[in-house]
């Protein structure tokens, strides 16, 4: 007598360690879709956001962790309603940077105009811009893959 596959799923025939991998696969690429979610969301969002003036208190050039680019690293504080703020939220997620060239336009110490939630004065830029396409082709790109592994793990049966 022949013994049926149709109710195993794929998946139970992969070893302990690759589905270990495939839920650290899931969770990454989830996370990773939220932070792009999140900058088109706050993009949308920042039409009615308020101005205020800044200083910078931390520019360098951060270096790019296992050979990625450099990015700009630019902190600031300001005040809105008598209450301290720092932030180093440059954009909503621009993704290529001349990074001295930007870094030179916002030296320590400088006054600049930031930009702020005025319904939650901590969420602030420096500048109101962001790479739309770029965001949102991560975005659909890590949550594809996320429901592609969840699809092959979770729920697939063997035919």
């Amino acid at each position: 007598m022949r013994h049926s596959n149709r109710n195993h799923k794929v998946a139970e025939s992969w070893s302990s360690t690759a589905r270990t991998n495939s839920l650290i696969v899931i969770v990454a690429m989830t996370v990773m879709g939220w932070f792009s979610a999140k900058d088109l969301g706050l993009m949308f969002s920042s039409d009615d956001w308020q101005t205020t003036q800044a200083i910078i208190i931390q520019s360098k050039v951060n270096k790019g962790s296992r050979g990625g680019p450099d990015s700009p690293w630019i902190e600031f504080r300001y005040q809105v309603a008598g209450q301290r703020f720092v932030s180093d939220q440059i954009d909503f997620g621009q993704w290529s940077y001349d990074v001295l060239s930007y870094l030179k336009d916002y030296p320590i110490g400088a006054e600049v105009t930031i930009y702020y939630d005025p319904d939650e004065p901590q969420q602030s830029v420096l500048n109101k811009s962001g790479s739309f396409m770029a965001n949102l082709f991560l975005c659909l790109l890590t949550w594809g893959a996320a429901a592609t592994t969840f699809y092959y793990r979770f729920i697939k049966r063997e035919k």
